[in-house]
């Protein structure tokens, strides 16, 4: 069985990390628009291929970027002290 403080850390972790994986979407979504949209106002010879690694790539470091930051605070806030938290405000 898990303690409260490591419950809501993980929670929170689960909150985050699902956020930083609807973000990373989103910007991949917008990138991918925003190179169509690109692509018009070049000249033709031009090429700006988008490979399926980089936006895996893109999706992945983000996503764990938001994960491994949303982490670290929330098992430091579930290993203090309510006391302890309240005296630093």
């Amino acid at each position: 069985m898990t303690s409260a403080p490591a419950r809501r850390a993980l929670r929170s972790l689960t909150v985050r990390g699902s956020l930083a994986a609807l973000g990373a979407v989103t910007g991949v979504v917008i990138a991918v628009m925003a190179l169509l949209l690109i692509r018009g106002f070049i000249p033709a010879g031009v090429n700006l291929p988008v490979s399926g690694w980089s936006i895996v790539l893109a999706l992945v470091v983000s996503s764990s970027v938001g994960v491994v930051f949303g982490y670290l605070p929330a098992r430091r806030a579930a290993d203090l002290q309510p006391v302890d938290a309240l005296r630093y405000e």
